[in-house]
């Protein structure tokens, strides 16, 4: 669980992986995994100490640098078996109630990117998006599907048609950050700014771009695998304005539209991106 440092989570955690570890009755091994914000406990919005952007980046770096770790380390110590993740987000911190961090636009945004980091990862299974819960609200006696679903919906097209995905460097960046940046300097440290993963099909693939931060970001060069490749189209998810009051809010906007070149193309802040791509003949 990323979310413990505690001697006592950390003692239990060992406990349980020497015992599993000497025996092979299990087919798979079960994970939760938060990253953590940078303050202890469910802070207050009001609280000395809280930055909401600095408490997300925050936990995107924790991510950075603790997810590959942790999935590495699995791997070595139960060689052969599938990692199942059941739980995965960013840690709650309290802004205003019934709302937390996970739960805002910041947040959503976080378990998107972490979504992608899994499907690029081998032999693991997301068995859930953590917050399944809210993409259902109840509204004047009737059931509705919630903002936070068009998230989970992007991915749908996606994954139904894929057979294997694969991280994308993007201007030169690597898709994780360097693993000696150390946590506590997340603040002060420049991480790539925009993520990439493709998503491979029989005739056709998906490129899900994500800009984490702030700045409008041009992409002037991609490495796909894949080379002949014609855009086709994008629809990209954005914060209603880049303030913080709409960062921290759950609404957002969705945009579709027609594209015909990656070249030189716009990243919006905050935003999450779906190309759809044709392969040439």
């Amino acid at each position: 669980d990323l979310s413990g440092t505690s001697s006592h989570r950390e003692k239990r955690a060992a406990d349980l992986d020497n015992a599993a570890m000497k025996s092979d009755f299990h087919d798979a091994v079960v994970i939760h995994m938060y990253a953590r914000v940078g303050v202890k406990g469910n802070a207050k919005l009001n609280h000395p100490n809280l930055d909401v952007l600095k408490a997300y980046k925050y936990a995107l770096v924790y991510n950075d640098i603790r997810y590959p770790k942790v999935i590495s380390q699995i791997k070595k110590n139960y060689p052969g078996k599938n990692i199942w993740i059941t739980e995965y987000n960013i840690k709650s911190v309290v802004l205003k109630k019934p709302s937390n961090l996970s739960t805002t636009y910041l947040g959503r945004l976080f378990t998107s990117e972490f979504l992608l980091k899994m499907f690029s990862t081998r032999k693991l299974t997301a068995a859930n998006w953590h917050n399944i819960t809210r993409f259902v609200k109840y509204k004047k006696g009737k059931f509705e599907i919630a903002e936070a679903f068009d998230f989970l919906a992007l991915f749908n097209k996606a994954v139904d048609k894929c057979q294997k995905t694969t991280a994308v460097t993007i201007n030169g960046n690597k898709y994780f950050a360097d693993k000696q940046i150390k946590i506590e300097n997340a603040d002060k440290v420049k991480h790539p700014e925009v993520r990439g993963t493709f998503f491979f099909g029989s005739k056709s693939g998906y490129l899900f771009l994500i800009n984490r931060f702030g700045t409008t970001y041009t992409i002037n060069s991609l490495t796909i695998l894949q080379k002949n490749i014609r855009p086709v189209a994008i629809s990209t998810i954005i914060p209603k304005s880049t303030d913080i009051i709409a960062l921290k809010s759950k609404k957002h906007k969705i945009e579709h539209r027609k594209l015909k070149s990656l070249k030189n193309l716009i990243i919006k802040p905050y935003s999450i991106n779906r190309i759809q791509l044709d392969y040439k003949n």
